[in-house]
């Protein structure tokens, strides 16, 4: 599907005047050429696109990104556009921005799509897959445990487990021999993930928005935050981990809403979804390793979700920098 998309993307931009080569296959590369000017790009390629899922796509390369895509809304390409992400579509919307040339077409519609049927989504990137590959990106020793030990890790059902390690390894993502398991790929892996995570299961998380009297409370009371059973993430984590990112809302994983700490830095609710808010808590969907100690900050890899999905500048800067920096992002990206 990728490779058809590559293919006529490259046509409808040949056709412009605009010559697309893909250097390397992993982690793919590409070289836009018009009008005597060039470019080297990280190269992209995703089939369907949101205005959400366009502003958490995972990009962590020193390389400036080109997004292609089967096609491009007025509000995806507006998206992308307020982000600086250079798009092209098949049917002939994109921007390219060269320096010396600025090409930026909108508006085309979509080329119908052949009669074949389409494959809906596999086994591991639905919900409860979802969680079965963030535990298993998250504890690197987990695919060669028990499936009852990732179930629980996960929070899935034992069957529904299985039937995710099966597809992960029919997928090329896991490879079996001797009765030994492990991940492969875990870099394009962790990228598939972050964009399904922020699209389908964040925005089930939620268990409330708050304002506090102080927004940065959470600096004199982390002993607090950890005797309530509660993980932070988002950009206040990143701070934590060391990314350059002034914190300005904080994340928090628990199991249910920790009154206690509510009360004690007088959370107020903010009702609606346009309410102003800097504290959001998030129902932590996955069971911890009994050996995690006096851990503070969310996994990293839930970090670097939640920096991509806000869909701020400020805080996809932040991601960039943990990729690079944070010891188990690391690991993954060379596996």
């Amino acid at each position: 599907m990728n490779a058809q998309i590559v293919d006529r993307v490259t046509g409808t931009l040949r056709r412009a005047g605009v010559d697309l080569r893909v250097l390397e296959s992993y982690p793919r590369t590409a070289e836009v050429r018009v009008r005597g000017v060039q470019r080297r790009y990280q190269l992209l390629i995703r089939p369907d696109l949101t205005s959400r899922s366009a502003a958490s796509l995972p990009i962590h390369s020193d390389l400036p990104p080109l997004i292609l895509t089967r096609h491009l809304s007025m509000n995806v390409a507006d998206t992308l556009r307020s982000l600086a992400v250079d798009s092209a579509d098949e049917a002939g919307n994109m921007r390219l921005d060269l320096g010396e040339v600025l090409i930026d077409i909108q508006g085309r519609r979509r080329i119908p799509e052949p009669s074949t049927t389409r494959a809906g989504l596999s086994a591991a990137f639905r919900p409860a897959g979802l969680r079965v590959v963030f535990a298993l990106l998250t504890w690197e020793d987990l695919a060669d445990a028990p499936y009852r030990t990732i179930s629980a890790r996960a929070g899935t059902s034992l069957g529904s487990t299985t039937y995710v390690m099966d597809d992960l390894e029919r997928s090329g993502f896991l490879h079996v021999a001797r009765n030994r398991r492990r991940l492969l790929r875990t870099g394009a892996l962790l990228d598939r993930w972050v964009e399904l995570f922020n699209l389908s299961t964040a925005p089930t998380l939620d268990l409330g928005r708050f304002t506090s009297r102080a927004p940065g409370w959470w600096r004199d009371d982390l002993d607090g935050i950890r005797s309530s059973d509660v993980l932070i993430g988002g950009e206040t984590a990143a701070d934590l981990l060391g990314t350059q990112l002034s914190t300005r809302n904080t994340v928090l994983y628990a199991q249910h809403l920790p009154a206690a700490l509510a009360a004690r830095h007088h959370w107020r609710k903010a009702d609606g979804p346009t309410a102003v808010a800097d504290v959001e808590v998030r129902r932590r969907f996955w069971t911890p390793p009994p050996e995690r100690g006096d851990d503070l900050v969310a996994p990293s890899t839930l970090v670097y979700a939640d920096l991509l999905g806000s869909g701020d500048p400020r805080q996809r800067q932040a991601a960039n920098e943990l990729r690079t920096t944070d010891d188990l992002l690391v690991r993954l990206d060379r596996s």
